[in-house]
């Protein structure tokens, strides 16, 4: 029956579910805690959430890179979204190493650094500091990255939920999927997000609220990973949910 196949996710991602929420509310405390230029110092680049966002996509892709050697092609994809992700979050050691940005790329840049998602054509801000809107600002690669994670951590589980078609299409593909009890955590990181992006502006307090919201989508790539490798193998990831539910 289908309320049996979620309450057994349900209480099978609880501790998850739990650490996540924990995780959420320590974060955005902050705001109630810290001065502002505690909380400004926090979110600046090179800052704590920044290099914490760095570490947690590491580790994700290393967990990525584990189950696609042993388990499903498909994490080899999203070991590339998080090593990437790591490696742009602190532009790949550019300030710590000290490395100087060649003209032809700083030319492209709008930060001046060797990152791909600060390139003006796929970064929210042109060189004149305008900021993109609409459809230019949902093909930057913020507006990519999160249109994926919502999609792929909740619409599509979510979807599988009610779609045998799409069930069974994901079930051919072995396509790995979390549970939409872990993925919802990437909307309710944004909807505090957008919350205290509107109540502390980032004009008074950096973006110290869009670094913990990434920071947020770091953890819940984490727990996907553990989900997944706590798992017994292949089959189970993708197909023991899908014959729960028909059950």
């Amino acid at each position: 029956m289908l309320w049996q196949s979620i309450k057994s996710t349900f209480f099978e991602t609880l501790w998850y579910q739990i650490t996540l929420v924990t995780i959420l509310l320590f974060s955005f405390s902050i705001y109630f805690f810290l001065d502002k230029s505690a909380i400004i110092l926090v979110g600046e680049e090179d800052g704590f959430f920044e290099y914490l966002t760095a570490s947690l996509f590491f580790v994700s892709s290393v967990l990525m890179l584990r189950l696609a050697l042993k388990r499903n092609r498909f994490f080899f994809l999203f070991f590339l979204l998080l090593f990437i992700g790591a490696g742009e979050e602190i532009s790949w050691g550019q300030r710590i190493l000290q490395l100087d940005t060649p003209d032809s790329i700083k030319k492209m840049n709008v930060q001046g650094e060797l990152t791909i998602h600060n390139l003006e054509f796929v970064n929210r801000e042109n060189f004149n500091q305008t900021v993109k809107s609409g459809w230019r600002k949902a093909l930057t690669i913020n507006g990519l990255y999160r249109i994926f994670i919502f999609t792929y951590g909740f619409g599509l589980p979510f979807l599988i939920l009610f779609s045998k078609k799409i069930k069974s299409i994901i079930t051919v593909l072995k396509l790995p999927f979390p549970p939409a009890f872990i993925g919802f955590h990437f909307i309710l990181a944004w909807l505090f997000f957008k919350y205290f992006n509107a109540e502390f502006p980032p004009v008074l307090h950096e973006n110290t609220a869009e670094e913990i919201f990434e920071t947020m989508t770091a953890w819940v790539w984490l727990c996907i990973g553990l989900y997944f490798i706590k798992s017994s193998n292949n089959e189970t990831i993708v197909t023991d949910r899908n014959n729960k539910m028909n059950s």
